[in-house]
């Protein structure tokens, strides 16, 4: 498990290999850049998705509610037929006119998981959303060049990309089961917190055809979590999530109908 601190005051070491970065996508209310580092043998194995939000703005996470749309990267030409595995810091819940949302009010970083034998350089398109009264779609390719030269800079957000992500839940740190009401309004989460956590928050991902409300922040051994929309089947289902308490995070994965 991890503390939850701004991604700036991280204190880390360079990574090894060479860090390099795209020119910025300046977009109304913030900035994107993707920043890479090239493993020995030029093969790269990690990336960040550097988003910076000016006061006032949002961002989504993995799972942006009824009317958002999650984060997206996807390699141009070589590797393009490789996925880029996203992974995130925990979010804090959002509200609006409209709906209730998971993701981030302030300048964060995701974390990539790129194909093992990508090259530079390199070029991928992103398309996110960034939210103040009205969402703005980003949509931009970036092209990360080769240098002779690692920037210690942009090293140092790498590692602050990884090192924030949450921890993996365990039995005292986690949701243990995951039970349907019968009218299927809600699914009730059984979680275990450390002896010293105070509120919990629990974040659930859609998995494809799944919509969630905002449970209802507790400090007991259930969380109430209000379900939008069911995907047709449910009977092999699985559930990605990240749990919040104490400044600390966790994620992992839970089965649909597991028993606490």
């Amino acid at each position: 498990m991890i503390r939850l601190v701004p991604f700036l005051f991280f204190l880390v070491i360079a990574t090894p290999g060479l860090a390099a970065s795209s020119a910025w996508h300046v977009t109304e209310g913030g900035a994107v850049r993707l920043v890479t580092a090239e493993a020995p043998g030029n093969g790269i194995l990690r990336g960040a998705l550097e988003i910076r939000l000016e006061p006032g703005w949002k961002t989504y996470w993995l799972d942006p509610g009824e009317w958002g749309v999650p984060p997206q990267v996807e390699l141009v030409g070589s590797g393009a037929d490789r996925p880029v595995k996203i992974r995130f810091p925990a979010p804090r819940w959002m509200e609006d006119e409209f709906s209730a949302w998971a993701g981030y009010d302030r300048s964060t970083l995701l974390a990539l998981e790129l194909p093992g034998d990508a090259t530079l350089p390199l070029a991928a398109n992103v398309f996110l959303g960034i939210c103040r009264s009205i969402c703005i779609p980003v949509q931009a390719e970036f092209t990360v060049e080769s240098r002779a030269q690692s920037d210690p800079q942009e090293a140092m957000l790498l590692e602050a990309a990884f090192a924030g992500l949450p921890g993996s839940a365990d039995r005292d740190f986690g949701v243990t089961a995951l039970l349907p009401d019968r009218d299927r309004k809600r699914l009730q989460a059984f979680i275990a917190l450390p002896a010293d956590a105070d509120r919990a928050e629990l974040f659930i991902a859609d998995q494809g055809g799944w919509k969630f409300g905002r449970p209802a922040p507790g400090t007991g051994a259930t969380l109430s979590v209000p379900v939008i929309a069911w995907p047709e089947d449910i009977s092999a289902e699985e559930l990605t999530y990240t749990l919040v308490s104490g400044g600390r995070a966790v994620e992992g994965a839970v089965r649909l109908g597991t028993q606490p």
